[in-house]
């Protein structure tokens, strides 16, 4: 009995284990002026890298950006709302400042769900047009 009790608790920690294990999550964003609320037509755009881990929430964000009316001057991470809404500063992103091109990176906690189901953006700032708005809508595991 007692063999047959430690078999059935090594197979729980296993199942366990198995299912406790952590999946990245990879984001392949663009960013324009169209997905901001409401649409605006600058020419900017840029694309970004971002890869969840579903088991810490952790966010890693990296990505540039172009063609920007005006210069940059503010860059964060968004949510938690559906694509047509605005929502709140997450964390701000490091980003060039005072450019029309450049780059942006950060890391951040993150709500999981909110996040797969679509509900976070980028938002790179301009001293022209405010932001260039893209969304994390589109995203595929990586294994």
């Amino acid at each position: 009995m007692r063999s047959l009790l430690t078999w059935f608790g090594a197979c729980v920690l296993f199942l366990c284990a198995v299912s406790a294990q952590a999946a990245t999550w990879k984001f392949n964003v663009f960013l324009d002026g169209l997905q901001e609320v409401p649409p605006n037509a600058s020419p900017g755009y840029g694309d970004a890298l971002a890869l969840l881990n579903d088991s810490t929430g952790m966010i890693d964000i990296s990505g540039t950006f172009s063609s920007l009316l005006g210069t940059s001057n503010n860059a964060h991470l968004h949510g938690y709302a559906p694509a047509g809404i605005n929502a709140a500063a997450i964390f701000p992103l490091t980003y060039e400042i005072g450019v029309t091109s450049g780059t942006f990176s950060g890391s951040g906690s993150v709500d999981v769900a909110q996040t797969l189901a679509g509900k976070t953006y980028i938002n790179i700032h301009s001293t022209v047009i405010q932001r260039v708005n893209p969304r994390l809508c589109r995203g595929t595991r990586a294994v």
